[in-house]
């Protein structure tokens, strides 16, 4: 078996919506509903792009009032999301 050395990366950053960002976002798209829905439930839960794409009817209780996140979408193929590192 030949030795395969890994190559050691700088961990990512990542750029996170400030709260002022987040409420622009959410006056941006005060006319569409069912778009500041999504960019609502999204940026409240935290959930990533794809789980959001994702989500359907299925994974809301409106009896309970909790939602389960149980799917990510990347390049049109869903898949369980990632997990959290």
């Amino acid at each position: 078996m030949p030795k395969i050395r890994l190559l050691k990366l700088d961990p990512p950053r990542f750029d996170f919506l400030t709260f002022e960002e987040f409420e622009r976002l959410l006056e941006a798209v005060k006319d569409d509903p069912e778009r500041r829905a999504l960019f609502l439930v999204g940026g409240e839960a935290g959930l990533r792009q794809g789980e959001s794409i994702a989500l359907g009817w299925d994974d809301v209780d409106l009896v309970s009032g909790t939602m389960t996140v149980r799917k990510s979408s990347c390049r049109e193929i869903v898949a369980t999301p990632r997990a959290s590192m």
